[in-house]
């Protein structure tokens, strides 16, 4: 699940 906890910081930090 290592990768898609990336998928999800990713997303959040291009949302902020």
């Amino acid at each position: 699940m290592d990768e898609r906890n990336q998928i999800l910081t990713a997303y959040l930090w291009i949302r902020q």
